[in-house]
């Protein structure tokens, strides 16, 4: 298995996208679905953790859940954050 992987989460008012790379921006694969907002949230989470899944396995690399990665996230209107403020850990 391939290590360093990483993996892009575009969540949007109505779709959400995945991306898999193992060197940017040279995308493997990239993957899309409904986000469908007024259904709340897990329906959401539950395609994300799916479709990571899938895009590691289809590509033979290694699970998100065996190293510490970390996701920036930012709003439509709102600044990037550095640190610890803008990094949430995945498993």
């Amino acid at each position: 298995m391939t290590k360093g992987a990483l993996v892009g989460v575009d969540i949007g008012g109505t779709k959400t996208a995945l991306v898999v790379s193992l060197q940017p921006p040279t995308v493997l694969e990239r993957i899309e679905f409904p986000t469908k907002p007024a259904k709340g949230p897990k329906p959401a989470l539950r395609l994300i953790q799916q479709g990571i899944r899938d895009l590691l396995s289809r590509h033979r690399l290694k699970s998100l859940c065996e190293n510490t990665h970390y996701v920036s996230f930012r709003g439509a209107e709102e600044p990037a954050l550095s640190g610890a403020e803008g990094r949430r850990g995945i498993s």
